[in-house]
């Protein structure tokens, strides 16, 4: 228990004692919105993973919101109800979790989230071409994200493209060859 730890120096506490010990100070105030910087970091597995817990029961149990920063997509789409994905200091996409994995918006969010595979090729004559020659699953149309690289619009006769091929849709068993 935390009472336990009270007349402990810093330096004497486990690396869990001292985030159980500052996530008890900075509740102790009933506060409206926490911030968490990376709490778990420095924590071996089984810890990082008990300790999340008890960190989203205890947010939970205050009502309160909380701001959580973490470069582990484990941990935020454990702990998460919405994640704000950033990519060279920009948001890329604010979502559930859910909505990320389904419908991820840019290809450094499919990336950070590891939703697929990705390759880059240019789009022929309405057909993804990959640059290099290498097979690449085919979906049949299903779940397929084309990012156009350097604009929005639908691609044009051999623009570069990034196609985001779903992990779902190749574990459907959907895929077949398709190369240059």
């Amino acid at each position: 228990s935390l009472s336990d730890l009270a007349h402990r120096k810093p330096g004497q506490l486990s690396g869990g004692q001292q985030q159980r010990v500052a996530l008890a100070r900075a509740i102790v105030t009933d506060p409206k919105v926490l911030l968490f910087d990376e709490p778990l970091s420095n924590l071996d597995a089984s810890l990082r993973e008990s300790l999340g817990r008890e960190i989203a029961t205890v947010v939970k149990s205050l009502n309160a919101a909380a701001i959580y920063v973490t470069h582990d997509r484990h941990e935020a789409l454990s702990l998460s109800d919405r994640i704000a994905v950033m990519h060279e200091g920009r948001i890329e996409q604010i979502a559930t979790p859910q909505e990320l994995y389904s419908q991820p918006a840019s290809v450094n969010v499919a990336s950070f989230l590891q939703v697929g595979s990705i390759y880059e090729g240019r789009w022929v004559n309405q057909m993804f071409v990959p640059d290099a020659s290498l097979m690449v699953p085919s979906t049949n149309g299903a779940g397929l994200c084309l990012a156009h690289m350097g604009s929005i619009d639908r691609p044009r006769n051999n623009d570069r493209i990034k196609l985001l091929i779903p992990q779902r849709a190749i574990e459907r068993g959907d895929s077949v060859g398709v190369g240059p």
